[in-house]
């Protein structure tokens, strides 16, 4: 795929100016056991890192996560060469494409004992780049071979439809290169993502309410905000070992304390997962959602659903016995209203009888 080191270059400078001051860190609270929501083979289909959905077939054969009462889909894969994991935010609530020179953000993902940072910069489409914040430095992701190959990051906005909303709404698209630790994959020298399990976060733009800045009205720019990332990890078994809610630190300082762990963020989040890419396995993934703030586990939802359905079912029979019992006493009562025909009957009869005799 094209590379866009070059104008990554003069990106950089101007995030220099926008990161220098900012100490990046991770915060670990509580801890968390999930299982694994879902399993992904690798897509049998090419991906193109272009920011939309390139192809009917791109994408199609991938489970999305889905977030956000159905509003955000993020699918995860890797690609049918093994050489990349992709990813795709489709955010069919989000409708204002993004301004140019506005940025969304970050993605955010630990792997390898460091911690990457993914800012994608407006106008949506060809133009759109990506700046990359490796451990809080500003990181280029070209290929230092004297040939030059891909980056080994790489990431475009797009707006337009998906297969989840016809209206026109925006979507980030990323792929990072395995490295070689795998021999399962296609890992290259410069690539920076290992298989381990690794924990993935995106707070991208959502349409605020109007009459605040970055509505449509104001051109459909992003307010930054400040947080206290949590970026809780994975441990071996895929399951995550923190995940409290950020802690929102608004407005953003202009010199904030080195002591204290922000983050710059454009927009809300709409993604928090553990994702695994199981070793030995040709690029099977495995998916563990971790509640977004203010989100129940998707589990505990459909427990209660359950609970719910046992309810109802409950209520049904209680409902089925009181029809039996019903049909039962009216079943009784016609048995006695029978029976007392039936003795009336024989008295009539026995009385018949007497008088003929007597006559």
């Amino acid at each position: 795929m094209k590379s866009i080191t070059r104008e990554r270059g003069v990106k950089t400078r101007g995030c220099q100016v926008l990161f220098g001051s900012i100490l990046l860190g991770i915060v670990a609270i509580g801890t968390h056991s999930l299982a694994v929501d879902f399993e992904q083979e690798p897509s049998k289909f090419e991906i193109m890192t272009d920011g939309i959905f390139t192809t009917k077939k791109e994408w199609r054969d991938v489970t999305p996560e889905v977030r956000l009462n159905g509003r955000s889909f993020v699918y995860t894969s890797a690609d049918n060469d093994l050489d990349a994991l992709y990813l795709m935010y489709d955010l069919a609530f989000s409708t204002v494409p993004l301004a140019p020179g506005a940025l969304a953000g970050p993605v955010h993902f630990n792997n390898g004992g460091h911690t990457f940072e993914v800012y994608f910069q407006g106008p949506p489409g060809p133009a759109s780049s990506i700046i990359i914040l490796k451990d809080g430095v500003v990181f280029d992701p070209s290929d230092p071979s004297p040939l030059g190959g891909e980056d080994s990051i790489e990431g475009k906005a797009g707006f337009g439809p998906s297969p989840n909303s016809a209206v026109p709404h925006n979507m980030f698209e990323l792929e990072v290169l395995f490295d070689g630790s795998d021999p399962t994959l296609n890992g290259h020298n410069h690539g920076q993502y290992s298989p381990d399990p690794s924990h993935w976060g995106a707070a991208l733009p959502s349409d605020p309410l109007p009459g605040q800045p970055g509505e449509p009205g104001q051109g459909g720019v992003p307010v930054p905000r400040c947080e206290i990332p949590r970026d809780p990890g994975c441990d071996a078994n895929n399951n995550p070992t923190g995940g409290e809610p950020s802690i929102p630190v608004l407005p953003c300082p202009s010199a904030p304390p080195q002591l204290l762990d922000i983050r710059i963020s454009f927009g809300n989040e709409v993604s928090n997962a553990c994702v695994n890419v199981v070793r030995g396995s040709g690029g099977l993934v495995e998916i563990t959602r971790i509640p977004l703030p203010g989100e129940r586990d998707e589990d505990d939802h459909d427990d209660d659903e359950d609970d719910r359905d046992e309810d109802e079912d409950d209520r049904d029979d209680d409902e089925d016995d009181r029809d039996e019992d019903e049909h039962d006493r009216d079943h009784n009562k016609h048995g006695r209203d029978h029976d007392k025909k039936h003795d009336r009957d024989e008295d009539e009869d026995d009385r018949g009888r007497s008088r003929r005799r007597r006559g």
